[in-house]
């Protein structure tokens, strides 16, 4: 037999409820995230391989937390405006079809340089957005779909800002799942759909 594993990001819930219909079950707790821009910026100055989490007072009083990570290739990677009125968008069809939002852009250009004078100027190299698959359980959702006796269907899923970090993890376990009949590298009871 051949199995299937749902892991298609944001998109996740609206794959899995168009292909299994009300059987999607646990898959439909998965949500797209709101639309966020990150900006990718080359300073004119070396950086330190910190990455750095903020919490910032605007002039304004309004607060916000942008994220600085420095890169081998002497670029910076911005995220984290939540102020962007653009963030409440839909789900694009496709993640290309995300666009990064100008608003934003500018919020993260002003934080870069309220975190150090010598960072005012910085070519921009790359701007990007994207949506994030968000779980309603607050966590992500691991292990075999069952609804409606399915049999051979898998989820993993709704890793939110983590993703990245935990995808090969999630990998892992995956496969001892799908191979092994059981997950023996983690224990992911409280991740069960």
């Amino acid at each position: 037999s051949t199995d299937v594993v749902f892991a298609a990001g944001p998109w996740t819930a609206s794959l899995a409820e168009k292909l299994l219909g009300s059987k999607a079950d646990a898959a439909l707790d998965i949500e797209p995230s709101p639309c966020s821009t990150s900006v990718i910026f080359r300073p004119s100055i070396p950086l330190t391989p910190h990455a750095l989490f903020t919490e910032v007072r605007l002039p304004s009083g309004e607060s916000t937390s942008p994220e600085f990570y420095p890169r081998p290739d002497g670029t910076l990677y911005i995220c984290g405006d939540r102020s962007d009125p653009l963030r409440q968008r839909p789900l694009t069809e496709k993640a290309t079809d995300a666009t990064p939002s100008e608003f934003a852009i500018r919020n993260h250009t002003e934080r870069l340089e309220l975190i150090g004078s010598g960072l005012k100027g910085a070519e921009i190299v790359k701007t990007q957005a994207c949506f994030r698959p968000e779980s309603k359980r607050n966590r992500p959702i691991i292990g075999k779909l069952t609804a409606g006796g399915l049999q051979g269907v898998w989820i993993a899923s709704g890793h939110s800002v983590w993703g990245i970090c935990n995808g090969p993890g999630t990998g892992k376990v995956m496969a001892e799942l799908i191979l092994d009949g059981e997950a023996s590298s983690a224990d992911i009871k409280r991740l069960k759909p």
